[in-house]
């Protein structure tokens, strides 16, 4: 039985959900509400996020959760690095490590990233950081899998 949901944890601030697409064979589109630009302003130095809630929650907005659908554009088949590609459509739950207004004094998406080792304090913020991220997003993730499931069993239904 397959299941048409990929959700994928990346411990990163970005990722190229293009090259992702790519290489898998896969086309997405954004199907949950596209994250708002940032405005840098002209010198080029946005305000720290240090134990600032409300700016957090409003530069990261739409971000802690982003939702793709993915049809297979190479149907079945190996890619050009030889990977699987895709041959059923999906969703794809992209979850970036941002900073999370109610652990404002610790932020992710600093210096923390470039570095291969990390201090205790450091990978306790990392883990929690994730999971209260995850933890608001349980609503989107719950609505999403319905949505899902409702799909695939009216497509059952109609056979």
């Amino acid at each position: 039985m397959s299941f048409p949901l990929s959700l994928f944890f990346f411990l990163s601030t970005t990722v190229d959900i293009g090259r992702f697409a790519k290489r898998r064979g896969y086309n997405f589109t954004q199907i949950s509400p596209k994250p708002k630009e940032v405005v840098v302003p002209a010198d080029g130095t946005l305000p720290p996020l240090k134990d600032n809630p409300e700016l957090i929650k409003s530069r990261y907005e739409n971000r802690y959760l982003q939702l793709f659908e993915g049809v297979p554009s190479n149907k079945g088949g190996f890619g050009e690095h030889f990977e699987p590609q895709a041959d059923k459509k999906i969703t794809l739950a992209y979850m970036p490590v941002l900073p999370n207004p109610k652990l404002a004094g610790f932020e992710p998406s600093t210096k923390i990233f470039t570095q291969l080792v990390y201090t205790a304090d450091e990978t306790e913020g990392l883990s929690e950081t994730t999971y209260l991220n995850m933890l608001d997003s349980i609503p989107l993730i719950k609505e999403t899998l319905k949505k899902i499931w409702i799909e695939k069993k009216n497509a059952r239904l109609a056979v």
